[in-house]
């Protein structure tokens, strides 16, 4: 029975991604569109902005070159089959829809994931890339399931969002409070799902996090030292919780060597 009712809510749901899909590219909001359905909202949302990101990708031209190659290849392709005598990809697709839109997809990926992922790698915040690359991640989040798995992701995804703070340093130019936020937001993560883990599983990805908190107060002392005057109170503010964080791992390296210690870190 609880079998059966997972399967209707997941069918349920993939109607309703399908019906949001349409209205998106129609011009309404992802937001506007989650509203009618708040209940499913954890589990469209990354689908939808994913979506949304890969139709707004522009879209590749293919040389003059390549299609005349692709027709060649097509019609030495057809050419072999008529000769050998076996079976048609054509009747395949023809009488198995679903195997067109399998067909579709693999396509998709490799058209826009392989090339568009890979150039994303190394977006900044503000480039036309850079929500491909957090599409990206979210979308590995989701496909991760065991809680080990998603505390690597965070512990990574806080190094990056620390390189692109680093990055974006200037003197005298307002910082990002939002990736600020976000590089503390992902190492809080990273963390609550280590508390959970057992000692073994949780030593590597602790040595992780600690090396990340120290890279991350020193990016902070140094954009302190260059900061416009608006942005000193959000530093150190960031820089207050940093240390918190930075007094929680430790204890939990301590923990690990001596297990009476009692941390208080984020659940």
């Amino acid at each position: 029975m609880v079998i059966f009712r997972n399967e209707v809510m997941k069918a349920k749901i993939e109607e309703i991604f399908d019906r949001l899909i349409a209205e998106v590219r129609k011009g309404r909001s992802v937001d506007d569109c989650l509203h009618e359905y708040a209940e499913y909202a954890d589990e469209l949302k990354p689908l939808l902005y994913l979506a949304n990101t890969i139709n707004d990708l522009p879209k590749p031209e293919p040389s003059a070159e390549a299609v005349e190659a692709t027709i060649k290849q097509a019609r030495a392709l057809s050419s072999e089959q008529k000769t050998s005598k076996r079976f048609s990809f054509r009747e395949i697709f023809i009488l198995n829809p679903v195997m067109v839109r399998v067909f579709a997809i693999v396509l998709l990926i490799l058209v826009f994931g392989v090339a568009t992922v890979s150039l994303s790698a190394n977006s900044l915040p503000g480039d036309v890339l850079y929500p491909v690359k957090i599409a990206t991640e979210r979308v590995q989040l989701l496909l991760t399931i065991d809680i080990e798995g998603k505390a690597r992701l965070h512990a990574v995804f806080a190094d990056k969002r620390t390189d692109e703070f680093a990055s974006l340093l200037e003197p005298g130019v307002e910082i990002s409070e939002a990736l600020l936020a976000e590089m503390l937001h992902q190492t809080d993560l990273a963390i609550a799902c280590v508390v959970v883990l057992d000692e073994e599983s949780a030593a590597e990805i602790i040595d992780q996090i600690a090396e990340c908190c120290h890279r991350q107060m020193a990016v902070l002392e140094k954009a302190r030292d260059c900061a416009c005057e608006v942005d000193i109170a959000v530093i150190e503010e960031a820089m207050q919780e940093c240390v918190e964080q930075r007094e929680c791992i430790e204890c939990m390296q301590q923990n690990n060597e001596s297990p009476s210690t009692d941390c208080s870190c984020p659940e």
